[in-house]
């Protein structure tokens, strides 16, 4: 609806949906000639059952996408994202190494993989955030400690720390491992050529090949670091609490880091009538019946309006209603092929 006036019929969805999926608004001012492509992946947490091989899938899918420009590296943003009703640090070990490997191996080459913390990490999860290039995360969030849930920690998990901050080199293999062992303390070392961080019990070896001029163990114990203290020391690459914050440290366009749902799968649209009058009865059945499809797997939901209005307070629930759905699970399209009259424009 322009000034007034209600668009009809086809073209009304045409001009919808396009839309929708245009690539950018022309009042956007981005520099899309030099932002390098950009996705953003939910990564759902814990990490059980398959969800790291559907993550994994879902990465492949997109590699010809993210390696489309040659003079520029794609960026991959995995967004760590707490499951409702679930533990967030309760990830599998042997689950988040699988993924841990993946993220740093030869199959990924030529794309820049950021892990976003929004809430932090905890748990194995911390493997998967050391096995990125960079780390993002808010000022107050933390990073570990890795051994929630884990009574035990043995060598096969310091190893798997180990090797994975040893192939990355986000975070220093003597801090990944105090990460999710509760027994090790590591130190920074300052050296008159530079600093370092070693293993406590790795002073000595320090000692041998140069001067040191001061030492700082890290705590707490087990360790967890905040946004704040982790750039500090140069583990975090970028301080971001949002989109935006995050689009700009990156030098990526801002609507690329909008999680696409279509990315796993493709889309699975169904259709939702919208007709006559607007009252209560109307809205809790429009509301059912979305909740239901995408509870059962649609990501795509065309509301077919055909409506001369009603109550404009139920219609303005309605709205506020769809515009809260989260655009990562579901999109929504408008189709009035007749008439979206008075309220039913909302």
């Amino acid at each position: 609806m322009r000034h007034g006036r209600v668009v009809r019929g086809a073209t009304c969805c045409v001009m919808l949906a396009a839309w929708a999926f245009a690539p950018a608004r022309a009042d956007e001012q981005l520099p899309e000639a030099t932002s390098p492509e950009a996705i953003l992946l939910p990564v759902p947490m814990p990490l059980t059952g398959s969800r790291d091989i559907a993550v994994r899938g879902t990465i492949l899918r997109q590699l010809d996408r993210l390696r489309g420009q040659p003079d520029r590296r794609g960026v991959l943003v995995l967004r760590f994202d707490s499951a409702v009703g679930d533990d967030a640090a309760a990830s599998d070990f042997g689950r988040a190494l699988e993924l841990a490997r993946f993220l740093t191996s030869g199959r990924i080459d030529g794309v820049k993989t950021v892990a976003w913390l929004p809430d932090g990490a905890r748990g194995h999860a911390v493997l998967v955030a050391l096995a990125c290039d960079t780390i993002a995360m808010p000022v107050t969030a933390e990073l570990g400690p890795a051994n929630v849930n884990e009574p035990v920690i043995d060598d096969a998990m310091r190893a798997a720390y180990r090797e994975i901050a040893s192939r990355r080199r986000t975070v220093p293999p003597a801090v990944a491992v105090a990460l999710v062992d509760p027994q090790s303390r590591v130190l920074r070392v300052t050296t008159d050529v530079g600093s370092e961080f070693v293993a406590e019990g790795a002073i000595a070896e320090v000692e041998e090949r140069a001067a040191v001029v001061a030492t700082e163990r890290l705590e707490p114990v087990p360790l967890s670091l905040t946004g704040r203290r982790a750039r500090e020391l140069g583990f975090v690459g970028l301080v971001a609490s949002s989109p935006a914050e995050l689009a700009r440290g990156l030098g990526v366009a801002e609507r690329l880091l909008v999680a696409d749902p279509s990315l796993e799968g493709g889309w699975n649209g169904v259709q939702v009538s919208l007709a006559g009058g607007i009252g209560p009865d109307t809205v809790s059945r429009v509301q059912t019946r979305i909740e239901r499809a995408v509870n059962d797997g649609a990501n795509f939901i065309c509301l077919k309006i055909d409506s001369a209005g009603g109550s404009p307070e139920q219609s303005l629930v309605l709205a506020n209603w769809l515009a809260g759905l989260d655009r990562a699970r579901v999109r929504t399209v408008a189709w009035v092929p007749s008439e979206a009259r008075g309220d039913a424009a909302l």
